[in-house]
This record gives C-alpha cells, structure tokens and sequence, in this order.
C-alpha cells in the first residue's frame, strides 16, 4: 500500500463541491431549527387553545425535519470526506466498510489525524452558526410576531 502524506488543502480541494454543498444545506436547518424554537415554549403555558396546539405540533414537525435534515447531512458528508481521504492516502479496500471502520483504517493507516482535527474545528464553527443564525431568526420571528399582534 502506498502511503501518501495528505495536507489540508489538498483535501478541502478534493472535497471542495461536497463542503459548499454541506454547508449550504445547513441553511435550511437552522430555519426550521429556530422554528421549532420559537413555537415550543407555548408548551410552558397552562391554557390551551386549538391555535396553540397547532403552534406546538408546527414547532414539533419543524423538530423533527431540522433534525433529520442535520444527520443526513452529517452523514453523508463525513461518507464523502472519509471517501475523499481514502483516495487522497491511496488506501484501497477490497470491502466496503463501516463508517466507524474506515475512520480506524485512516487513523491508522495515514496522517487523517491532521484532517479529523479540522473537522473538530468545523464542527465547532457550525456550532457557532447555527446557534447566530437561530438567534437572528428568532429575532425576525419576534418581530413579525409584534407586528401582526
């Protein structure tokens, strides 16, 4: 097997479309994560009405869709950068292997420690954008929200 020393942005650059890709399906996320946010303290509230009903079960579909979208989304990617790793270290394998298998091999077998550490990075950074872009939403919700009133 021949090893081959990888940098960052020989693998960004491999994987640039799949991250842009990633990164613009987050936008949607965040809107209906902060959907659900904005509805689901009418859970706290005592009196109940069929508006705030249907305010809690918009905000629990919202719920689940931001939910399910955020771990396709993971997944899917991390498949194509660990994809992306293989061919960048010329690690062939003969089976397909799981997803926690082919992190061990990379660990292993190449320098993935270096790109595991960016990926660190970057989950922390969509932390950081998700929880601002929830919080402007949130206060776009709140606008309207007076507005209307």
């Amino acid at each position: 097997m021949n090893k081959q020393r990888i940098t960052i942005t020989a693998f960004i650059f491999k994987l640039g479309d799949d991250y842009l890709g990633f990164l613009r399906n987050l936008t949607p996320t965040v809107l209906f994560l902060s959907l659900a946010f904005f509805g689901l303290p009418e859970l706290e509230n005592p009196n109940w009405s069929l508006e705030k009903v249907g305010m809690v079960l918009f905000s629990l579909g919202s719920l689940f869709i931001a939910i399910s979208a955020m771990a396709v989304n993971i997944v899917s990617f991390a498949k194509k950068a660990l994809k992306a790793l293989q061919e960048l270290q010329n690690i062939e394998v003969s089976a397909p292997l799981s997803f926690w298998q082919t992190v061990k091999l990379l660990w292993q077998e190449g320098n993935a420690k270096v790109v595991m550490f960016f990926f660190v990075i970057n989950i922390v950074a969509i932390m950081m954008v998700m929880t601002y872009g929830m919080n402007y939403a949130f206060n776009f919700y709140r606008t309207i929200s007076s507005m209307v009133g």
